[in-house]
């Protein structure tokens, strides 16, 4: 756990650079693959594999990846034929991949000569089954439409692909199809660690939706069930840019389903793929304009020259004035900051964490977290003095390592985009000890306060008195919610670990949340 790999060149080789068989925390910032990969399949210039859900807090940022996966040898048909700068295999999800710059225009292989081989599917990310995952402000480049005599993905460049692959590749029809039981190690990891407790659902509340204890049988689906770790839930990829013309899947997230993805003829929504408008949320991705290189000519000239395509890659991506919907924001890729010898803050990282050094006071950053509310935005983020990467903690030796999320909300540059209107201030409680107004989830269904009341035995469900603490017991008055939620604007459900991720005061102006998420939003009382 806890693994920083940071400001690295990694160059010229067969096969992945980083492979990570198990960890949580890892974070891989401002390094530069070129040439990773060359010549194998079922791989990726960063290949990732996970044993269980618990597996969290992982982050991909600020890498610029140069034609990884290079190859004229031919795919044997034996094995999988994926290959992607970010291979996610077998399940491996609960991380966030944002501000990379991709360069996959390079494909030297040729169509399939016999059926002893088969089509490459290169991608510049590749999500085998995972779930939790979120993908934004990247960009993309890979080879024009047509270009490759069948070689790559049907002949297009696709930015992300999820396979559903703990569903759609089943190893037996027990336990809603996957041949994953209850006793599995895979399920009796998350038991072991308690995830669906504090301090895990503290820090990822999504793990609350999941169950550990799988029916038996195969009289239900897997794929259809929010609660089955096996499924691909909660995926999104929003504010990417493809780059270039004629490359229609650049922008694009591909799901089984999809006509354009390889795996189309056998999957089924509900059956063994869960429902695309459920499970993946995609938005905001911006189709690629004219972007002529001589990229042959650039990697000719050295590594320097390379990186500096990638400065421009990444300006290419950003968020067009003065629709500002889709894109990345100025500064969102960190450009200036990948590879050796590029970040002053590296040797200071090594040494004593992320927390010790903050690159971004000379060098023009994004947040590093999601744009606000999650939309894409033109805004130029101005960094603090402190660092913008959340400090690494020490954590008990049988708890997965949790992150410290930023706080920080960018803002918006005045020359671009008109100010975003400041929020008003919750009006103050009006007597010491609040109940929520909001509804809260309880066995599934949202209940309020006023069930509660009507018989005193419901205070003693899970989390019920930390909901209405003035009608169940006064000592959670000043605590926040523990219960999940329902926002009245949007009837989203979320919990108070949300409102404290960022733009915490706006979030606390929302109908009923300074009611419900006391101890966080006190301070905009005083």
């Amino acid at each position: 756990y806890e693994n920083i790999i940071v400001n690295n060149h990694f160059r010229s080789s067969n096969m992945a650079a980083i492979d990570v068989a198990l960890g949580g925390r890892t974070r891989i910032l401002h390094n530069v693959f070129s040439h990773i990969s060359d010549g194998s399949y079922d791989d990726g210039a960063i290949h990732w594999v996970a044993e269980s859900p618990m597996e969290r807090g992982n982050e991909v940022a600020y890498n610029v990846f140069f034609r990884n996966g290079v190859s004229d040898e031919p795919c044997n048909a034996e094995t999988s034929c994926y290959q992607a700068d970010i291979y996610m295999d077998d399940m491996a999800g609960a991380m966030t991949i944002h501000g990379n710059v991709f360069i996959k225009d390079k494909v030297d292989q040729t169509a399939p000569t016999s059926a002893d081989y088969a089509e490459i599917n290169w991608a510049g990310i590749l999500i085998n089954g995972g779930a939790d995952v979120t993908v934004y402000e990247n960009a993309f480049l890979g080879p024009s439409d047509g270009s490759t005599n069948g070689a790559i993905y049907n002949d297009k460049a696709v930015f992300f692909v999820q396979t559903c692959g703990g569903t759609i590749w089943p190893d037996g029809d027990s336990c809603g199809y996957t041949g994953v039981c209850s006793g599995a190690k895979f399920y009796r990891t998350m038991r072991l660690y308690e995830y669906d407790t504090s301090p895990w659902v503290d820090q990822f509340p999504e793990l609350a939706e999941y169950d550990a204890n799988p029916a038996f049988g195969g009289n239900w689906r897997c794929a259809n069930t929010r609660s089955c770790p096996m499924a691909s839930w909660n995926n999104t990829v929003i504010c990417n840019s493809g780059i270039g013309t004629n490359r229609d899947l650049s922008n694009r997230a591909i799901w089984p389903i999809d006509s354009e993805s390889s795996q189309s003829d056998d999957a089924a929504e509900g059956l063994n793929v869960p429902p695309r408008k459920d499970a993946l949320k995609e938005y905001g991705n911006k189709a690629g304009t004219a972007f002529l290189e001589d990229i042959d000519a650039i990697e000719d000239a050295g590594m320097h020259s390379v990186l500096q395509l990638a400065k421009r890659i990444a300006l290419s991506a950003q968020a067009v004035f003065p629709t500002c919907n889709e894109g990345s924001r100025s500064g969102a890729a960190r450009s200036d900051l990948a590879g050796r010898n590029r970040n002053a803050c590296s040797d200071s990282w090594a040494f004593n964490g992320l927390a010790s050094c903050d690159p971004c006071t000379a060098s023009t950053c994004a947040a590093r977290d999601l744009p606000p509310d999650e939309q894409c935005s033109c805004g130029v983020y101005n960094a603090p003095s402190s660092t913008t990467l959340a400090p690494m903690s020490s954590v008990p030796s049988t708890q997965a390592p949790v992150p410290s999320p930023s706080t920080q909300t960018p803002v918006s540059s005045p020359s671009t985009q008109a100010p975003a209107p400041v929020p008003t201030k919750p009006p103050s409680p009006t007597t010491s000890c609040d109940d929520s107004p909001l509804r809260m989830l309880v066995n599934r269904k949202g209940k309020s306060c006023a069930w509660a009341k009507k018989q005193s035995k419901r205070c003693e469900k899970k989390f019920v008195k930390s909901h209405c603490p003035a009608l169940c017991d006064l000592s959670f008055c000043s605590q926040d919610s523990q219960k999940k939620f329902k926002l009245e604007e949007s009837g989203k459900w979320k919990y108070c670990n949300w409102v404290k991720q960022k733009n915490t005061e706006f979030r606390c102006a929302k109908i009923g949340v300074a009611e419900t998420c006391r101890a966080t939003c006190a301070v905009y009382y005083e």
